[in-house]
């Protein structure tokens, strides 16, 4: 890399483009989406065991069943596929 007057930053900084703020809008609003679902979890909630892990009996088997193979494939993907790809290579990036 040449170095031409200008002072070395080992960051990347786009100047006079609409990403970046693009990037920084959707980080908030999703931000303010995630501590929304937080404050409304806080004050309906009913602060006993059978609340926490059960959602009181209210949950459908369908989401029920929906959340666990959200959770395998999760586990799976992120844990076992990137091991699968280290060992057998990018062949098996298909999965």
């Amino acid at each position: 890399m040449i170095l031409t007057g200008e002072s070395y930053s080992p960051f990347f900084v786009q100047k006079n483009t609409g990403t970046a703020q693009i990037m920084l809008i959707s980080f908030i609003l999703f931000l303010s989406l995630f501590v929304g679902v937080g404050v409304s979890s806080f004050f309906f909630s009913r602060q006993n065991k059978q609340d926490y892990y059960l959602a009181s009996g209210k949950v459908r088997p369908s989401l029920v069943g929906l959340s666990a193979v959200a959770t395998n494939n999760s586990g799976y993907m992120f844990i076992g596929l990137m091991g699968y790809v280290y060992a057998v290579g990018l062949q098996s990036i298909w999965l």
